[in-house]
Formats: structure tokens, sequence, C-alpha cells
């Protein structure tokens, strides 16, 4: 039986609501040891002899006296040992409800009041016996009934009353209290009294007790099984759902009870013999030990509800400091921190809200907020309390400017933070307000600073780009005639002459380039390209380049290529050859004898990326270490004497390691002077291939056209883009509809039967992705429809985002028509083929977009963009679509003027986005350049930025516009005298 306990506390509760095992172990023993002495002979009977009434009359009375003690010690005994278990009883129900003040859990008081219920009967059972009331049946049938009945209400109640714990489903939110109790309470006291009611006024009772049969008292069974249910089955059940010592010791109880039973319904055979005394014995053992389990449990409850109020004083302690720091912080503080309500009304006010605004707090309490705002700034105030009111509280997080308004009518600039402060009864706001008017004369003056400076960084920049290109255009035709006049007949001293005078030439041009090229780097004007090349032929061609002059000084110039050197990269060429030529030509130059090693290898960082290294080791003059420190600064060169042997601006290093850092990579040195020197540096390269390499070169094959009266839908929201795109497809003779954002284009294709969709990717209501998602979802052929994304930027991943929303091909604007045709064709299907003119080739669909650092390129308008759309559609066309693009274009500048002065920055991305593009399509290079940039800002959070960027919009969007139109005019001119011949 220990085994099977032990197996059923195993599985529930934990040690914490165990009592001892030594204690258990002793309970267990003391109901086991009665069976023991047992089967040592003992016996606990105390049947009485009965008094010889003849004898008593004769005897002494203290004789007869004692006789008759004898002859009711087994009465004594029996209500000795019942009413030792009623007080047991009375007990737990006591310290059940004193358990019950201290945790408000009812199952130890309803547990408790079953106790007492069924002590109560065994009262009545004792009383019964003693006759201490009066009875109507026989005394030898009524206590073997009061027994068999008490036990078995005894079993009955605690089943119930556990199951009441069990199986009562109290309301969510509301546990069972007090009142609940006590109805369980009355109940339990009406079925018991109802019991002792019948059982004293009833004349005949049931025998109860057989002492020739193998169960001596039958009526005992009953309990017995009753008994064994609840300690194997409630009890436990019990503790797993309310773990506690009480209710294992519960399950422990059942032990005596069982053996209680065992007893009686198995041995006793009369009122007070053996088995009797035994089983009324173990009956107190089964009342005692869930009494132990109930004190200890409140002897931790009471130790936790001490600890409970230590933990309470040391909270309200530690308030107190918290309280106090607080004000101390609120009264010290140099910002204003002011609380308000819902409604506006100002609920404290701290001192330096007073200084700031030069209300007393005892004036400005009950004001409503507005006496301390101008009226402009009502609006920023309601908008941004009712963002604290749909999001999360911040503090600190995201300032806003705003103006306030001191007592005597002043204004100042205030920084204001401002979150919702979370009640049960009423909302609340706290605001931290800081008075930034000496902050805002310092940005001033900083501004002004950074504006003269830029100005006058500006102006250098743009003096060095203006004259080392106006001195680099004579120098080219100098040195073209220098190359002339050398082919020709000259003497000896005149070709020496000449000679000179090109080597004079040349460097001088290279000087130029290189100002040009740092003043590019200086301006932020210098882009790298991005294409692939063989780089193995590079570093050889580039060597070759250096053999002529090496050779010249007899000097050996070798190049080593790793064997882990790819062959094809990506990036930009012209910029690496300039770096290597660069160094190797310091190299020659400060080499008189010996030789150049030029080495380089790479290092793969991922299966689309690797590290070229790069070294150039000479045995030349090398470089003292006062000069190593600055030498690739601008203007620094380890030469710097009045008697300076070799030629140069100091330039070269500067711009290698400008160019290196555009390249993600580092440059570096290490030399000795007299012993020669070592370059060595390394940049960041994509790994392609020869595939790749490839697809760079024009790909001379036959045009693909869709074929004729194919029909489009073309989903764009900018009327001035519509029109071009519409002119340049329905010039090749194909039918075009158009929509004006995504759910105008789900809806048209509902309706009409489209061979192709052209969708491009922002625009209102809803963008390309999601219409396409949509369209994707449609039933039939319609969700099988080709879709064409149009992006007025191609970025890396756009291509992924796009095939992944379902769409089968993008193109990049400003649109070419040859492109677009093709693309149109090879998604249909529908292919009407037509040979390439001369100066035409198919272009790859994600062409990048204009290059805005070209120096050929005027800074506003774009002439071979004009060109290629007077090609794409027509020459009588383009003027209209220029009048018409300046028209739409000139709106949104409007447009995006009113959100500069709005700090609107949604609607400035948005205008920002679609004027970049019409702007691309209509050759207006610097506009659309600018309003990428804004765009970009947006979307990168740098909203100051973007609003500083986007002041500059119209002066460069007028002189766009103002140039623009004057190649309209002349278009229009053009036209009309054609017209007239």
């Amino acid at each position: 039986m220990r085994n099977t306990f032990t197996n059923i506390f195993a599985t529930t509760g934990n040690a914490s609501s165990r009592i001892p095992v030594p204690l258990t172990i002793g309970i267990l023993l003391v109901c086991v040891m009665p069976f023991v002495l047992t089967l040592l002979g003992m016996d606990f009977g105390t049947r009485g002899i009965p008094v010889d009434h003849l004898w008593a009359l004769q005897a002494p009375q203290h004789e007869v006296v004692d006789a008759q003690f004898r002859a009711l010690s087994g009465a004594f005994t029996h209500t000795l040992l019942e009413w030792s278990a009623f007080c047991v009883a009375t007990f737990v129900v006591f310290l059940a409800f004193s358990h019950y003040r201290i945790t408000h859990d009812v199952t130890t008081p309803i547990i408790g009041v079953a106790f007492f219920m069924a002590g109560c009967m065994d009262a009545f059972h004792t009383l019964a016996a003693d006759r201490l009331f009066d009875a109507v049946a026989d005394n030898r049938d009524l206590i073997p009934f009061t027994w068999a009945i008490s036990r078995l209400f005894s079993a009955l109640i605690m089943i119930i009353g556990v199951g009441i714990v069990l199986f009562h489903s109290p309301e969510k939110n509301k546990k069972p209290g007090f009142g609940f109790v006590i109805g369980i309470s009355l109940l339990f006291g009406i079925a018991a009294y109802i019991i002792i009611h019948i059982s004293a006024t009833s004349a005949q009772l049931p025998q109860t007790t057989y002492p020739d049969a193998v169960l001596t008292r039958p009526y005992d069974a009953l309990p017995l099984l009753l008994f064994a249910f609840a300690g194997l089955i409630m009890f436990p059940r019990l503790y797993k759902r309310h773990p506690s010592l009480f209710a294992y010791t519960l399950i422990i109880s059942a032990v005596p009870e069982v053996i209680t039973q065992l007893h009686m319904t198995f041995g006793s055979t009369a009122l007070f013999d053996h088995h009797f005394n035994i089983a009324h014995f173990l009956k107190i053992v089964a009342y005692t030990v869930p009494l132990i389990g109930l004190t200890l449990d409140y002897i931790r409850a009471q130790q936790t509800l001490q600890l409970e109020v230590a933990e309470r004083m040391e909270a309200e302690t530690a308030l107190k400091i918290i309280e106090t720091r607080q004000r101390t912080i609120l009264e010290t503080v140099a910002d204003a921190i002011i609380t308000i309500n819902k409604k506006g009304i100002i609920q404290t006010f701290n001192p330096a809200a007073e200084k700031i605004f030069g209300y007393p707090a005892t004036e400005a309490l009950g004001n409503n907020i507005s006496i301390l705002l101008p009226e402009k700034e009502q609006k920023k105030y309601d908008s941004y309390v009712m963002h604290s009111q749909l999001h999360a509280p911040r503090i600190f997080n995201q300032n806003r400017e705003l103006q306030g308004r001191r007592k005597d009518g002043s204004l100042l600039p205030l920084e204001l933070n401002i979150a919702p402060i979370k009640r049960e009864k009423e909302q609340e706001f706290v605001g931290i307000l800081r008075d930034i008017t000496e902050r805002k004369k310092s940005e001033r003056i900083l501004q002004k600073a950074m504006e003269d400076a830029e100005a006058a960084r500006q102006a250098k920049s743009l003096f060095l780009a203006t004259m080392s290109h106006e001195i680099r255009t004579p120098m080219n035709a100098v040195l073209g005639i220098l190359g002339l006049l050398k082919e020709s007949a000259l003497n000896n001293q005149q070709r020496h002459l000449v000679h000179t005078g090109r080597e004079s030439g040349e460097l001088l041009l290279t000087i130029i380039n290189d100002i040009l090229d740092f003043s590019k780097m200086e301006a932020d004007k210098l882009q790298l390209e991005h294409t692939c090349f063989d780089l193995h032929r590079l570093l050889t061609n580039s060597i070759e380049l250096l053999k002529l002059q090496a050779e010249r000084k007899g000097l050996t110039l070798e190049l080593n290529l790793e064997a882990d050197l790819p062959r094809y990269a990506k990036g930009d060429p012209d910029r690496l050859r300039q770096i290597l030529l660069n160094l190797g030509n310091n190299a020659t130059k400060f080499t008189r004898d010996g030789q150049i090693n030029i080495s380089a290898s790479a290092t793969l960082i991922n299966d689309t990326t690797f590290t070229l290294h790069c070294i150039v080791q000479d045995t030349g003059i090398g470089i003292s270490p006062e000069h190593q420190a600055t030498l690739f600064e601008e203007f620094t060169m380890a030469d710097q004497g009045y008697t300076r042997t070799h030629e140069g601006t100091g330039l070269g290093l500067a711009i290698c390691k400008r160019l290196v850092s555009l390249m993600r990579g580092s440059i570096n040195m290490s030399s000795e002077a007299g012993k020669g020197s070592c370059f060595f540096f390394e940049v960041m390269l994509e790994l392609a291939t020869e595939q790749e390499c490839g697809t760079e070169q024009v790909i001379t094959k036959k045009l693909q056209l869709p074929a004729a009266n194919t029909r489009i839908l073309l989903a764009e929201d900018n009327p001035a883009n519509q029109m071009v795109i519409k002119n340049i497809l329905e010039s090749s003779n194909l039918r075009v509809d158009i929509v004006a954002n995504g759910r105008e284009a789900v809806e048209a294709i509902r309706h009409l039967p489209y061979d192709i969709i052209l969708m491009d990717i922002s625009m209102p209501e809803m963008d390309g992705i999601t219409a396409t998602r949509e369209i994707r979802q449609l039933p039939g052929k319609m969700s099988k429809l080709p879709i064409i994304a149009l992006t007025a930027h191609s970025l890396s991943g756009d291509k992924e985002r796009f095939l992944a929303a379902g769409m089968n091909d993008y193109l990049s604007k400003p649109i070419d028509r040859a492109a677009m045709l093709h693309c149109i064709a090879y998604c249909i299907g529908n292919i009407a083929d037509q040979k390439l003119e001369p100066d035409s080739a198919i272009p790859q669909t994600n062409t990048s977009p204009v290059n805005t650092a070209d120096k050929h390129m005027d800074p506003f308008v774009d002439e071979s963009v004009l060109q290629q759309l007077t090609h794409d559609t027509a020459p009588e066309v383009v003027p209209g679509l220029l009048i018409f693009y300046i028209e739409d274009a000139r709106k949104r500048v409007e447009q995006i003027q009113n959100a500069i002065l709005e700090k609107d920055i949604e609607t400035l991305e948005f205008e920002s986005h679609t004027l970049g593009s019409s702007a691309a399509a209509h050759s207006n290079i610097k506009l659309c350049a600018l309003a990428r940039k804004i765009e970009c800002l947006c979307q990168e959070g740098a909203y100051q930025q973007a609003l500083l960027e986007a002041a500059s919009l119209s002066s460069v969007a007028n002189e766009s516009f103002r140039q623009l139109a004057e190649r309209a005019n002349k278009k229009f001119e053009i036209i009309n005298k054609e017209e007239k011949t």
C-alpha cells in the first residue's frame, strides 16, 4: 500500500506540499501496530462483568461501586475515544476557518466543515450510546446502527465536500467567497440533523452485527469501499488540483480510515470488543492526520502573511523614497514637465514650467493647456495627443518642435514630447517641454557657417573643374598639333624641341586630369561604374602601358598573377586601372635601377564577392618615416624642396586613396629610405562569368516586335508618362488603354480582354505590386495575363521582388522603345520579326538609370534623351509631349512646395518620385537627379535633409522647364517650316 501512495504522490504536487517522510512512515506504523500486537496475543477488548445483585446487597458499598465501574468500563472507553475524535474534528473546522481568513481559499473550510459534520455524527453516536438523550430504539441496536450510519455519513460527507471543491466552476474572474462556504455548511448540517433525527425517533432499527458471519458488520462494508474510493481517487485529485499539506494528509488519512472499517467489517462481533476498540482508536488517528497537515499549512500561511506584510512595508518605504526623489527631480529639472487630462486641463506644473512660461503653478493649474500655446500650434498639439492615444507611449524618442506662448504674450521655440499615462478611470498625458531659444540661435549660426563653407567648397570645386576643363581643351589641341608637327620634315633640333614640348604637354595634361578627378571627389560627383570586365586582361594591359617607361630607365617590370585570382569581375575597370597606373608610375619615377614587381591575388568573401589584393614593390629611393604619415594627403609630396627632381601635383596618392575607399577597400604602404617602397591596396569586386561579361556586348539579332493591334493596358498615374508611352506604342500600331492606378487596372481587365499589362510600381490608391497579386487571384485566363513592371529605379533585388509578386518582367524608366517592344513581344509570344536598323540594338530590360555625372551631359537637359524620344514617337509629336510634361510637372513642383510648408513627408516622397520619373522620360536630367535624391532621403528617414534639398527644387525645375521649352519651341519652328515647304 505504501508503494501505491508513493506513486500517487510522485505524479502530483511537489516537495513543498508534502509532510516529512518520517512522519508519514510513523503514521502508517501506528495504523499497522494494532494488527501486529493482535498477532502477538494482546487483547484491547473492554467487556464489563455484570454485577451480581444478591452480592451487591451484602457487599460493602465501595466494592459495589468498583464492580459497577468495571461493568461500565467498555462504555467509558468508547465515550473517551468518540469524544476525542469529535474534539479533533472541532479543532479541524476552527483551524480551517482561520486558514481561510489568511488565504481566502474555500477549499480548506469546505473540507473542514465536512470533517466537523462527521465529528457531529460521532458525537450523536456517543450520546446515543451513553443514553444522554432519549432514544426510542433498544441500545443494543442503537449503538452499532448509529456507528454504521455515522461512518457512512463520514465517508459520504468527505467525498461530497471534495467533489464540491473539484467540480464547482465559479463564474469567470469571480472566486467563491465566505457566503458559499456558509451555504455548504448549512446543507451539511441539515443532512446531519435529518439522519440524527431519524435514528433517534425510530423504534425499530435494523440489526447490524452478525457474529457468526464472514462480514460481522455488513453495514460497515459500504463505508469501507467509500473510504477506499476517496483515498485512491478523490483525495489525489484534490491534491493535484489544490496541492497543500492538508490535501496531502487527507490521502494519508485514508489508510487508518480503511483499516478502521476492515476491523469493524470483518472483526468486531460485539460492543467494546478487541476490534471495536482498535477501530475507534484508528478513527482518532484518521482525524488527527489531516489536523497535522492543516496545522502545518496554517503555520506556513502565517509565515507567508508576515513576509508579505514585511515586503509591503518595504515597498511602501521604497515608494516614499521614489516619490521624494521624483519630487526633487521635478523641482530641479531644467525642462518643463506638465501633466494634463484628456480635456487638456493642467494637472501638474513644475518649477521649470513656471520659469519658462511665467505662470505661477497656482495660476496655471486648472486652466486649459491652450494658455501656453499660440492658436496656430493648437492643431499640432491635438494631432500629437491623438497619435499618443493610438500608439504605445514613447518618451524622448520622437521630439516635436512648436511655438509656446509666455504669460506676457511673447513666443518662444519649444521641443515637445508627450506620452499618455494609463489610469483606470481617466486618461492623462505628460508633456516634457524644453526651451530651445539658445539652441535655435546656435543652429542658425552653425547653418550659416555651413552654408558659407559649402558655398566656398563648391566655388573652389567649380573653379577647379572649370579651369581644368578649359585648360584641357586647348591642351588637347596643342598636343595634337605637336603630334602632327612631329610627323613633318624636321631637322634634329626642331624634332628635339617638338619632342620636349609634347612631353611637357602630356605631363601638364596628366596634372589637369588629376585636378579634375580630385575636384569631382571633393564635390561628391565622382560615381563608379559597375560593369563586367576581364580582370586578367586589365592587369596585363596596364603593365604593358608601364613597361615602355620602365625599359627606358633600364628597369625590370614583372607581373605575378596568383592562381586563385578570378578571371572575370564586376566593378569599375577604368578606376582600377587608374590606381594601378598611378602606383606603377610612382614606382618607375622613383626607382633609378633594379626592378618593380606587381602582384595580384584574391580572397573570396562569399559566393558573389571577393577582395582583390594588389602589391606594387620597387627598389627605389624609399620614403623617410617623417613623410610617410602624410603621404596620402592632398598636395603632399615626399620631395618638397626647391630642388625637386620629380614632377607632380601631390594628388596621385590622395586620388588613389579616395578611389580605393569608394571601392570599399583600403591602401597602405611600407618603406625604408634608400631600400625601396611597397604599396599595397585591396578593393572589393563582384564575381562574374564569361557569359555575363558577354551580355554587355550589343546583341545583333532581329528585333522582336509585338503583332499589330496587340491590346495593351497601361497602368500609370503620371499624365506626362502616359502620353509618352502611349505615343511610343501607338506609333508601332499597338492599341493602348490607360488607367491611373492599380485598382482601376484590376477593374479594367474584368471587363475587356487585354493581351498584356504595363504596370507602374508606385501609384496612388493601389500600387502595382498589390494590383498584380490581386490579378493573380482572379479566375480563368485573367490570372495568367502577362504583366511587365515599370519602375523609376533599377535597384538590387527589384527583379526578385517583382517576380515574387507575380510579374513576368520589368522595364526601367525612362522607357526605351526597342526594349519595351522587345519585352512585350517576348512576354506575349505574339511576334512580328523585324530586322534591326544599323544604329539599333536590343537593350537589356533592366537598363540602368541615366548617369548624371557624364561630363558631356547638359546640366539641365539631356539631348540624347530628346533624340531618343523623337525616334521612339515622331518629330511632330515631341513638342506637344514636352509642353504637356512641363504643365504637369509645374503642378508637381507646386505640390512639393506645399508639402515643404506643411512638412508633409508622405506627399513629398510621392510627388518627388512621380516628378523624377517624368523628368527622366523628358530629358530634364538634373531635375530627375534632385527629385530622386529627395525621394531616397524620405525613404531613409532623413526628413530634415530631404526638406533642405527640396527647398532648391523650385529653382532647378524652373531652369529645366525654361531650357526644355526653348527646345520645344525650336522643334515647333522646324515643323512649321517643313509644313510650309
